[in-house]
């Protein structure tokens, strides 16, 4: 824990330091507000869900992640960089998930798109995780790999080009993927007998479809998304090496701010297999969601 918490000051004064170089704008125009904030062209939105029964045990469900960009404005262009939390707590489904993360998030674009064709993202975050469930904490770090490219003028013709628009009729289409590396240092615990570190390689892709995207100005959209990580380096002797996460669903956004960044709506998502780096144990999950992005 000293270790934690001497990492966690250090962050704190390299944070004021940034922030008082930054100038006057707008909290809310430096806010991010998703789920996670490990995508970069379609992020999946923050979620919430409450049961308040009157013969059981109230139950929610809640995925938020919150980021105050504090890159100074003169810098500001095409990068963010600053604290973040990120909160999952399930208490809903068969295997429960309930974990707190506290940091530092980035995002780079290595160029600008005015001037070439393409532009290589750097995006991840370093932070400490508490995890109730299991009875953990970990220090954790991932750093993830996409590239943006100018776009087409939603030409169908280039639909294989990742992070770009394209159109089929009424439906309008993009998917981003993603490689890295996950790295978490697990300290003695409960479910452990020694510290032990695990570094992850990972995949991932997600898709989104617009349908009648003109017609209903993109408040219709259908989600998909396939993660897969494996273990490259383990000296905590996992049993497993190897873990799938399959997520689809429908999105309906029924308010949309003057910024198009910001919206709220309802979903309906599915969820089957793990995700160890936020504490869901392998299930199979369906919600129907209030959903909100900033």
């Amino acid at each position: 824990m000293k270790i934690t918490f001497s990492i966690s000051h250090s962050v704190l004064v390299f944070l004021v330091i940034l922030f008082s170089e930054a100038s006057s704008q707008s909290i809310i125009d430096r806010l991010t507000f998703q789920s996670t904030l490990d995508k970069k062209t379609v992020p999946a939105p923050a979620n919430f869900q409450a049961n308040f029964p009157s013969n059981r045990e109230n139950s929610f469900s809640v995925d938020i992640a919150l980021r105050i960009n504090a890159v100074p404005n003169k810098f500001l262009k095409d990068k963010e960089l600053g604290p973040f939390i990120e909160y999952h707590r399930n208490t809903e489904i068969e295997k429960e998930q309930s974990v707190f993360k506290i940091g530092v998030s980035y995002d780079f674009n290595f160029g600008d798109l005015a001037v070439r064709e393409s532009v290589p993202v750097l995006l991840g975050k370093i932070n400490y995780m508490k995890d109730w469930q299991d009875s953990l904490q970990s220090l954790q770090a991932n750093a993830m790999f996409t590239t943006l490219f100018r776009q087409k003028g939603l030409n169908p013709y280039f639909f294989w080009i990742p992070n770009i628009s394209s159109r089929f009729g009424v439906v309008e289409f993009i998917y981003e993927p993603d490689v890295g590396i996950e790295f978490q240092y697990t300290q003695k615990s409960t479910a452990r007998t020694a510290n032990g570190t695990v570094i992850r390689f990972v995949g991932q892709i997600k898709s989104v479809l617009y349908p009648f995207a003109l017609q209903l100005k993109k408040r219709l959209s259908i989600p998909i998304g396939y993660t897969y990580r494996h273990i490259i380096v383990d000296n905590e002797n996992l049993e497993e090496d190897e873990y799938q996460l399959f997520q689809a669903g429908v999105e309906v956004i029924l308010f949309e701010g003057s910024n198009s960044k910001h919206k709220a709506g309802i979903a309906l998502t599915y969820t089957y297999g793990e995700d160890p780096a936020n504490g869901f144990k392998k299930q199979e999950v369906t919600r129907l969601t209030l959903t909100m992005k900033l």
